[in-house]
């Protein structure tokens, strides 16, 4: 796989989180630190206010349910795609773009809107998706 193939998975697989789980955007680190709830808040004591919870060395972290994790691969943290700060910052500046409808003509550019136009294309097709994602809701579940 190229350079440019690895990038693309991770922007395609980042943008895709941000859209269906922006509750998993957070640094894996941050779980391993940290207690977290299944809706991905992060556990305070006391409720709300206080300072987060640590994570005791013998509670495992959450990898066996993280969507970072791409369908197939093994759950564990290595193999979590994370946007990186270049690629976030890509796609931050689609969202921009796409806001004022002004695209600077550069390849790179071009490069990364391709991909988050997809993604974003597909998200808007799947009004129940979205809906049942927002809510928590398995549509698959029986």
């Amino acid at each position: 796989m190229t350079r440019w193939e690895r990038l693309e998975r991770t922007l395609r697989h980042g943008v895709y989180l941000l859209l269906w789980h922006p509750e998993f955007d957070r640094d894996c680190s941050d779980c391993t630190k940290w207690l977290y709830d299944e809706a991905g808040n992060i556990i305070r004591r006391p409720r709300l206010t206080g300072p987060p919870t640590p994570r005791p060395l013998t509670v495992p972290t959450p990898c066996a349910s993280c969507p970072k994790i791409p369908l197939g691969r093994l759950t564990i943290r290595e193999n979590a795609l994370e946007l990186t700060p270049q690629l976030r910052q890509a796609y931050l500046f689609f969202l921009e773009c796409r806001a004022v409808n002004h695209w600077p003509d550069d390849p790179i550019v071009r490069w990364a809107a391709r991909i988050c136009r997809d993604v974003h294309d597909r998200w808007d097709r799947v009004p129940l998706l979205r809906l049942a994602a927002r809510l928590g809701v398995d549509l698959n579940a029986r």
